[in-house]
């Protein structure tokens, strides 16, 4: 998806001088912050999500495309390990009740306005599924976002694919969408022209885990 995004502004007018400029494209998304034990199914009409937001900076710089992999890799990591994303939620729950409705608005659509995508990222069944006896080709969703940029990536039997909903003043979603498969195939003929395997900076997941 990194990818993407930059093969995509090196092409628009005014992408090259926004990357040389080290500008920055964020995007927020949602994490699951609900229990293991909790119940998944619908209750009273409710999911009962429990979802924090946490924000991702795509890293624009350099040309190696296996370098971008691991940096957006380390990212996550940090991510995950941070604590930020549950107190946030924390502080917006504790807002919301001493807060007026019109103050919490205003104060949300600021938070949102730090980021200019939102991005999800949803497991779906990873074997052939089938409705009514005929098969499944594809899955998409989509989520309301007050962003001018949707990503919403999802696997499904073996394939990753990515919905991509873009305001009309930014552009046609199928611009930012025709370099998704491109740079897939780039990335993987720069992977193949490594002896081995392609050396792996380690993570900090990876550390702990040893601990």
């Amino acid at each position: 998806l990194t990818l993407t995004l930059k093969a995509y502004l090196r092409e628009v007018e005014g992408g090259e001088a926004f990357l040389k400029s080290k500008g920055k494209v964020r995007a927020s998304f949602p994490i699951n912050t609900r229990s293991k034990k909790a119940k998944t199914t619908f209750r009273d009409g409710s999911p009962n999500n429990n979802i924090a937001l946490g924000m991702l900076q795509f890293p624009l710089k350099g040309n190696s495309r296996t370098k971008t992999v691991y940096t957006v890799k380390r990212k996550l990591d940090r991510i995950k390990l941070s604590p930020m994303p549950i107190v946030q939620l924390f502080l917006a729950r504790t807002l919301l009740k001493l807060l007026s409705r019109k103050a919490a608005t205003e104060l949300f659509q600021e938070a949102g306005n730090q980021t200019t995508a939102m991005l999800s990222n949803v497991p779906g069944p990873q074997h052939t599924a089938y409705l009514g006896g005929h098969k499944v080709q594809d899955l998409q969703f989509g989520l309301y976002s007050g962003n001018g940029l949707y990503l919403g990536l999802i696997s499904y039997d073996g394939k990753v694919s990515c919905g991509i909903c873009m305001d009309d003043q930014l552009g046609e979603p199928n611009q930012l969408a025709k370099h998704w498969k491109s740079e897939f195939e780039a990335l993987y003929e720069e992977t193949m022209k490594h002896e081995g395997m392609v050396p792996q900076p380690k993570s900090m997941l990876s550390f702990l885990n040893k601990i």
